[in-house]
């Protein structure tokens, strides 16, 4: 998987959601007893080494959703000058122990767009957003770290039979898709540890 894959998977763009990592159907938690993180708050920019240079626009989502819930916004400069821009995701952290996660939310390329326009109008349900991914994530100071799930890691624990999930066999890895509860995903999640995450992270950049 390509750095720029990933870091787009963060964008929801319609390409993620065969990628490891971007295809789980419930979050860590529930966002009601998950804690605001004032920190994700503000623009954050990734350059790719190619010259593709992507801002990410992240604030509170407002409406009946809850506090900890903000969303994110991204638009994409091209080497050649044009501008594209994402579709709005919402996101929220969930906290394990030491550790902090991102849980976000996927409208869905079909039935379910405007997912999150209804999220806000009407109060968190669960089951709207079609797909979660997650991400270990850490602030450090005017930078954030994001740590993806891989592909390896994910089938094995589906395979092993550690939590419940669907694989959608593409190439010699496969495509993984965490199907447990929120309570099963989160013990573990918690138990696995870093060995379900990417050893090196993307690091985005805070805007000044």
């Amino acid at each position: 998987m390509t750095t720029r894959k990933a870091v787009s998977c963060l964008l929801a763009v319609a390409a993620c959601l065969p990628l490891a990592g971007c295809d789980l159907k419930n979050p860590l938690s529930d966002p009601a007893q998950s804690k605001p993180d004032p920190r994700l708050a503000g623009v954050w920019r990734w350059k790719d080494p190619s010259g593709v240079v992507e801002y990410y626009h992240v604030g509170r989502a407002g409406g009946k959703l809850p506090d900890s819930v903000t969303q994110l916004i991204g638009v994409t400069h091209h080497g050649d000058g044009h501008l594209t821009g994402s579709a709005v995701v919402l996101m929220f952290p969930t906290v394990l122990g030491n550790t902090a996660f991102l849980n976000v939310g996927m409208e869905g390329s079909n039935h379910q767009q405007g997912a999150v326009d209804r999220l806000k109008r009407e109060g968190w349900t669960p089951g709207v957003l079609e797909s979660y991914s997650i991400f270990k994530y850490r602030v450090e100071g005017d930078a954030i770290l994001l740590w993806q799930m891989t592909a390896v890691a994910m089938k094995q624990a589906v395979t092993s039979g550690k939590i419940k999930g669907s694989l959608a066999e593409q190439g010699k890895i496969g495509v993984s898709r965490f199907t447990d509860t929120v309570e099963n995903l989160a013990r573990f999640v918690a138990a696995a540890g870093d060995s379900l995450f990417e050893k090196e992270p993307r690091r985005l950049e805070r805007v000044k």
